[in-house]
């Protein structure tokens, strides 16, 4: 059992690093990462609880659909409890959310801190284990991707000043780091992204086996979710080389 947490948490500290190493421009504080990971995992208990009350209260229609139901309070419930988490560090500290990419990046970390909480809770659940199950870093990797692509749009809501002869308005505007129909539309592709995938998870779940329509959509949702990530990453790293080089 104790290996199989030693390895739980190399894989964190392996997902953290990926992450971390995509801030370049402005690193974001040891206690900021670290709080964002806890709202992250208090967000991921809050969640379930809100998710057994709404398909309770949903009865025989959540129980018609259960997978579905079941994928689609997972999506909106634990999305938005990593945006919100990442939401909470731009309101506590504008001086650790300053810049276009901080959104992808809290997000993120919100995701890892969501995923070690759900890991440990399924870990403890089960007769225990030697060996960490594949699923745990694949449960690691998505949480973190899809907590980026939630949170991603919150860079809107961070005002930026350019000294740039290109933005309109002449040197020195204040304007938004990223456009503000990024907020809504990011939140809704990491719910969108969490629901399918659980969509297909619950449903291999009932099969017992990964038949090849689930292998097909798995690898489909997994490589679609990382370029729209990677793509995020790219847009608020280019906004932030602005903000910080001026160029």
């Amino acid at each position: 059992m104790l290996l199989c947490y030693l390895t739980l948490a190399v894989c964190t500290i392996g997902f953290a690093a990926m992450v971390y190493r995509y801030d370049l421009y402005d690193r974001e504080p040891l206690p900021a990462i670290v709080l964002v990971m806890i709202l992250g995992g208090a967000g991921m208990i809050a969640a379930g609880r809100v998710q057994v009350e709404l398909l309770s209260a949903l009865g025989a229609t959540a129980a018609g659909n259960w997978n579905v139901s079941m994928a689609v309070a997972a999506g909106v419930t634990e999305e938005l409890a990593k945006f919100l988490a990442a939401g909470a560090i731009l309101l506590l500290s504008r001086k650790w959310f300053n810049d276009p990419l901080d959104g992808v990046i809290y997000g993120s970390f919100a995701g890892l801190g969501a995923a070690i909480e759900e890991s440990i809770a399924i870990l403890a659940f089960d007769a225990p284990l030697e060996f960490l199950p594949a699923s745990e870093p694949v449960r690691l990797a998505g949480h973190t991707v899809m907590g980026g692509i939630s949170a991603a749009g919150l860079g809107a809501l961070v005002r930026v000043r350019r000294n740039g002869d290109d933005v309109p308005g002449g040197p020195g505007v204040v304007r938004r780091a990223l456009p503000l129909w990024m907020l809504p539309v990011c939140l809704a592709a990491g719910i969108v992204l969490h629901a399918v995938w659980d969509v297909v998870a619950f449903s291999a779940a009932d099969a017992g086996r990964m038949l090849p329509w689930h292998t097909a959509a798995s690898l489909g949702l997994m490589l679609g979710g990382f370029v729209v990530y990677r793509w995020l990453v790219a847009v608020g790293a280019r906004r932030s080389r602005g903000v910080f080089t001026g160029e």
